[in-house]
């Protein structure tokens, strides 16, 4: 991959207009500053650049498959940019989390019939049915073989 002056090597903000799903290929650690600690860097099959990954990110991605970078491989997050503070001001800046399953638009469900007839009366001169008295327990001095 070409880099040009003053464009960066790592995903940024500008370079997702809109979320995306995407499936992480691989996981390295690397120097992105001079003098600044390695960080780790996601790799994506679907992106052609790389995301540094901020604490931030790093926590999202463990809670939803592993502290092991090595199970991720092959999962697929959501990325997608929006805005948080850093040093008093608001700037932009690239979040991930779980990718939101598409869900078909509901449509009506059609009328069910209940799954035990209701039975109804089919002249209106019936007499309705009289309750029934309760089943009673025979007596505790009957043996139930008698």
């Amino acid at each position: 991959m070409k880099t040009h002056y003053g464009e960066s090597r790592y995903l940024k903000a500008a370079d997702v207009p809109q979320p995306l799903v995407a499936t992480i290929q691989g996981v390295t650690r690397e120097t992105v500053q001079q003098g600044q600690p390695p960080k780790d860097v996601v790799s994506f099959t679907e992106l052609p650049k790389p995301l540094v990954l901020n604490d931030t990110n790093g926590i999202t991605i463990q809670n939803l498959y592993s502290n092991e970078s090595d199970n991720w491989l092959g999962r697929t997050i959501e990325v997608f940019a929006t805005t948080t503070f850093f040093n008093g001001k608001q700037v932009a800046c690239i979040r991930v989390r779980q990718p939101q399953v598409q869900q078909p638009v509901a449509q009506a469900a059609p009328m069910q019939q209940p799954a035990v007839p209701v039975p109804q009366p089919t002249q209106q001169h019936e007499a309705p049915v009289p309750p029934q008295p309760p089943i009673q327990a025979p007596p505790s001095d009957v043996p139930f073989d008698a």
